[in-house]
């Protein structure tokens, strides 16, 4: 597997080839930019933004694909027209943040920088974000409570989601974000007025650091998690959008 930069000017040509005069810019996002890239294992993801759809230049791209994914581990890029960043910013206001604070334009123009995202949005699909994983946790404790094995694999899921639902909420505080575990923790540990020591625990489960072999100690750090997305999404309920975005 060859590194991004050694195959970097190779990759925004064969891009520019499939959409020509079509093609407004091309960034790259996600760890590669923000930090925690592991080469070799990290995914490559590129966002490709056109002037108009065309669904022969997605077929097009399929070669582009094939010739990447194993070479960059490349993720499927994600494909859009400017119009279309530009209208969506309400219903992908997370998402949407994290690129626009860190990507890097290979090509063309930078259209995130210019980019409006409004505090009540992101309030909005953090509230959505944050019930809807409080809600798929209650729900497995329900079904698979029995089931330790299945238990573990989903409370391994939920750290990466988790980060991000954290740094969302000092983004609509408008503090500095880390991706730190610790600093975000105890960020929003003091935001919401009480300790969320437990997703530090987590942290220690995932990584193998503490071990859980006995049944109700794993469930008592399962109920924890859940208690503690409690106290987040009591938090982001009640939390008031002051100001512009």
């Amino acid at each position: 597997m060859k590194k991004f930069e050694d195959l970097k000017d190779t990759v925004i040509n064969d891009i520019k080839s499939v959409f020509k005069e079509n093609l407004i810019s091309i960034i790259i996002y996600g760890s590669y930019v923000r930090g925690g890239y592991l080469f070799k294992r990290s995914d490559i993801n590129l966002m490709i933004i056109r002037k108009e759809r065309n669904n022969q230049e997605l077929m097009d791209l399929n070669k582009f694909l094939k010739k990447y994914s194993k070479k960059l581990n490349l993720a499927l890029p994600m494909v859009l027209t400017e119009k279309e960043i530009k209208t969506s910013t309400d219903v992908y206001p997370m998402e949407y943040s994290d690129i626009k604070e860190n990507n890097q334009v290979l090509f063309g123009q930078d259209v995130f920088g210019i980019l409006n995202i409004e505090h009540k949005n992101l309030r909005l699909e953090l509230e959505n974000q944050v019930k809807s994983k409080l809600i798929y946790l209650r729900g497995s404790l329900v079904s698979y409570y029995r089931n330790n094995r299945l238990l573990k694999l989903i409370l391994r899921g939920t750290l990466s989601s988790l980060v991000e639902i954290l740094k969302n909420i000092l983004r609509l505080n408008r503090k500095d974000l880390t991706n730190d575990l610790q600093k975000l923790s105890s960020a929003v540990s003091e935001l919401a007025g009480t300790k969320l020591d437990i997703f530090m625990e987590l942290q220690k489960f995932k990584t193998g650091e503490k071990k859980y072999s006995k049944k109700d100690e794993f469930l008592a750090l399962f109920k924890g998690v859940i208690q503690n997305f409690e106290v987040i999404a009591d938090y982001v309920d009640k939390f008031k959008v002051n100001g512009a975005s």
